[in-house]
């Protein structure tokens, strides 16, 4: 996105690339959706009743993906008391447990699954060896309850860049890079997607003791500290796929500084 600075017409421009590979069936396809309070067109996805990248007639906007640490391994310790129940720092718990049903291709009965869950996630099996009689469970911001569809509902009716910013505070997975800018001149970049926050400070770098808590997921960062830079003194701003942090976007991206 190229600020009006550096514009002959002084109005931003915005062009956006998804970089990904040509397949078929595509990933993407073209949409326009009119409506009372909502006319704009763009790509969307297959299932999404909105506008995914595009812009309407006050605001647009794209993505290249942030590349966030999103995800853990945690090993669960089986209570050598029952073994229906996994080790906490306050005890011991039930797995709590699902059947799914695997249709294949061949089979009149479905092949079933029974999947167990602790307070981290899922259980994944024969992952890694090295895990000993202890389990594997995944802890993923994408199982959790995400509000990305009211948010891109919010994007798509926006009318400025004040209304855009607000709509992308529920966005919450899968995490992007969001360039945008609208009709009155203001322009930006901003990190969209729920950002963990260990007890530990940092993500671990090998699977950790699910029955410690010591690398628990304690909450979210707030999004007015997510990446972003709005009209920065560089008079452009460009993403392509590059995880951010504070100093890439004052260095890489803005030389604004967020």
């Amino acid at each position: 996105v190229v600020g009006g600075s550096l514009s002959r017409s002084w109005k931003p421009l915005l062009a956006n690339d998804m970089h990904l590979g040509l397949a078929q069936p595509t990933i993407w396809y073209l949409m326009g959706l009119h409506a009372p309070g909502v006319d704009v067109v763009g790509m969307t996805l297959p299932g999404t009743p909105m506008v995914v990248a595009g812009h309407s007639r006050a605001v647009a906007w794209g993505f290249t993906n942030a590349a966030l640490d999103d995800a853990d391994f945690f090993l669960e310790r089986v209570s050598p008391e029952d073994t229906t129940r996994y080790l906490t720092p306050w005890g011991s718990e039930p797995f709590s447990t699902r059947v799914e049903e695997i249709r294949v291709k061949g089979r009149q009965a479905p092949e079933l699954l029974t999947v167990r869950e602790t307070r981290h996630g899922p259980i994944v099996t024969g992952v890694e060896a090295r895990a000993g009689e202890d389990l594997m469970a995944v802890r993923w911001v994408g199982l959790d309850v995400s509000g990305t569809a009211v948010a891109l509902r919010g994007m798509n009716r926006a009318r400025s860049a004040t209304e855009f910013i607000a709509a992308l505070r529920g966005f919450g997975n899968p995490h992007q890079n969001v360039v945008f800018a609208d009709t009155a001149g203001t322009w930006g970049y901003w990190m969209a997607g729920t950002v963990p926050l260990r007890a530990g400070g940092r993500p671990p770098l090998l699977p950790a003791p699910g029955w410690t808590g010591k690398d628990d997921w304690v909450g979210t960062l707030p999004f007015e500290e997510h990446p972003h830079a709005l009209n920065p003194p560089r008079g452009f701003l460009a993403t392509a796929n590059n995880r951010q942090t504070r100093d890439s976007v004052s260095v890489l991206i803005s030389d604004g500084g967020w």
